[in-house]
């Protein structure tokens, strides 16, 4: 699956709402934006555009682009993101010059490979306007921000436990907290009789019954903190929360595959979590200066007869 823009710019929300504009303009008229030393440029930047034209029209076709949301249109929607993209990867390069990151003689040789085959791809093309040199700095720039990334959550140690990211299954009684509390005691005793729960609960109005998997922070201290205490077809007392009176059944105390699932997404939302702060701390003292003409100049019309390429096809070697 082709790696998207919007599916990156996930690591960061507005980061950059902190850096500073430049009263004074220093960029050339062929930079689009910059951060201390870390430019930019306009030849630079349209190779993401290019890739994310290749990304949707390839895909869905050219009519995307005016696909109508909510605040504008799918063209807009993209260009607003691709530009905040565009701006945190320089800033994560500007906060890898900051620690002392370079490039070694291996990273640099995988970032001209890259550009080389990027370069190839898009030979013979006319009037885009990318530079070898755009490109070479385009993939040096993407490395350079992977090994910030890789530097940040390596310093951090981040792990996340079996049992923060452990899934149970429930089976659930539910009964609004208006039937009162002695109704829901009665319910509490029959279903721990080892008869058919669905054919307890007919005999009480209200009276609801599912079953559920869940994870910490689904429901309220404390029904999480009696249901992650149950043991094996054990059943809990009467739990009043929310205006309903809860009774569950531990069905699995650990589900093995699906803990395994959640493990991993709550390392990957604890890794953005960190890369967010981190870029953050950056942000507040880095300036960043920008040239608005440029990136209003351009629209995904102008590359209806471009060819299809996608920068991230050629980027696994300098993710490692």
């Amino acid at each position: 699956m082709k790696k998207r823009i919007i599916g990156i710019i996930v690591l960061v929300c507005l980061l950059l709402g902190a850096c500073g504009k430049s009263s004074e303009p220093r960029l050339e008229r062929s930079q689009l934006l910059g951060i201390d030393d870390v430019i930019c440029s306009w030849g630079e930047a349209k190779i993401f555009i290019l890739t994310q034209h290749t990304a949707y029209g390839q895909t869905y076709g050219e009519s995307v682009w005016d696909v109508p949301l909510s605040d504008g249109n799918f063209e807009s929607y993209i260009r607003d993101s691709l530009l905040e993209y565009l701006k945190t990867m320089m800033l994560a390069v500007y906060a890898a010059e900051q620690i002392g990151a370079s490039l070694s003689e291996a990273e640099q040789r995988e970032v001209n490979l890259a550009a080389d085959a990027f370069m190839s791809d898009l030979k013979g093309s006319q009037g885009l306007g990318i530079q070898a040199e755009d490109v070479r700095n385009a993939y040096a720039h993407y490395a350079m921000a992977q090994i910030f990334y890789r530097q940040t959550i390596t310093d951090s140690r981040l792990e996340i436990s079996d049992e923060e990211a452990r899934i149970i299954s429930l089976q659930i009684v539910e009964m609004d907290a208006s039937v009162g509390y002695e109704q829901a005691s009665a319910l509490a005793e029959e279903v721990k009789s080892g008869r058919s729960v669905s054919e307890i609960i007919k005999s009480y109005e209200g009276a609801s019954l599912r079953t559920e998997n869940i994870s910490r922070g689904m429901y309220g201290s404390t029904l999480e903190s009696i249901a992650f205490s149950l043991k094996q077809d054990q059943w809990s007392p009467v739990i009043s929360e929310d205006g309903k009176y809860y009774i569950l059944r531990c069905l699995s105390p650990f589900m093995e595959a699906e803990t395994n699932r959640n493990k991993a997404e709550m390392a990957i939302r604890a890794r953005e979590e960190l890369l967010n702060k981190a870029l953050r701390n950056y942000a507040r003292t880095a300036q960043l200066i920008y040239n608005p003409e440029l990136w209003d100049s351009w629209s995904m019309s102008q590359f209806t007869e471009a060819p299809e390429i996608d920068f991230f096809a050629y980027t696994a070697n300098l993710e490692k």
